[in-house]
């Protein structure tokens, strides 16, 4: 839904996968939803989650919510994006629930004077970014083990200027030599961030001013990827593992419950 000035949201906009019928069929992924607006505000719901499993099947994965609001966002709805139950005949031990999907949205609520400017040298022409950019993952707990994929189709470079993961939601990048940045995280210390050979993460580095960084997340850093944080970390993830490079650090603290 492309809006030139606003779009006001009470109901419910979904885009979700089917849910399986019979023998032991699984769910359907969920599909997609993108908005692009200047002002965005209600408090609806939005969903793009996956259907479910039947018998022995698997739960289909979440699928994908972007909200592009060039300038105010007053939306205090919910966004979702889970992965769908499997069936009630799987084991509990392997239970088949889809993994989590992703939602996005922009906006510059802090005043258009916070946008910058880039020039565009192939059209000549002056391009605004976004002031504000936040991706949430989270999928209601339903998997700790399948991971939500992110990729990048016009190159390797990803950033946010805030990451909220929750619900044990497992965040992967997608490209061997993909770089994210990320000038905030949030959490409840359940989600996790792998980086595989080749990849890099910083964290809270570009513009920390604290010179520390309060990780309410698990890293979990292969051999041959890297990782930068500020001069002090704290550590609040229940599953962390560094088996690769870890660059910046003085100081380590490994809060209470830490692992």
């Amino acid at each position: 839904i492309h809006a030139g000035h606003s779009i006001h949201l009470d109901g419910t906009l979904e885009n979700i996968g089917a849910s399986a019928t019979g023998g032991n069929s699984g769910g359907g992924s969920g599909g997609s939803i993108y908005l692009t607006t200047v002002m965005f505000s209600g408090h609806g719901s939005m969903k793009a989650d996956g259907g479910n499993g039947a018998g022995l099947g698997y739960g289909g994965a979440g699928g994908r919510i972007a909200v592009h609001v060039a300038w105010l966002r007053e939306y205090t709805g919910s966004y979702t994006a889970f992965g769908g139950m499997s069936g009630s005949s799987r084991p509990v031990e392997d239970a088949g629930n889809g993994a989590g999907g992703t939602v996005y949205y922009t906006d510059t609520n802090h005043g258009l004077q916070h946008r910058k400017a880039v020039y565009d040298p192939k059209h000549n022409t002056t391009l605004w970014q976004d002031a504000f950019t936040k991706l949430v993952l989270d999928n209601d707990n339903r998997n700790d083990i399948l991971p939500t994929v992110i990729m990048n189709e016009n190159g390797t470079y990803f950033e946010f200027d805030e990451i909220e993961t929750k619900n044990h939601v497992v965040l992967w990048l997608h490209g061997g030599s993909d770089t994210l940045v990320v000038h905030k995280f949030i959490g409840d210390r359940t989600g996790q961030v792998r980086l595989k050979p080749g990849q890099k993460m910083y964290c809270e580095v570009v513009e920390s001013r604290s010179g520390y960084t309060v990780a309410p997340v698990s890293y979990k850093v292969d051999a041959g990827a890297e990782i930068f944080f500020p001069s002090t970390l704290t550590l609040l993830g229940t599953r962390t593992v560094f088996e690769g490079v870890v660059t910046g650090v003085y100081d380590i603290v490994l809060a209470e419950g830490a692992r």
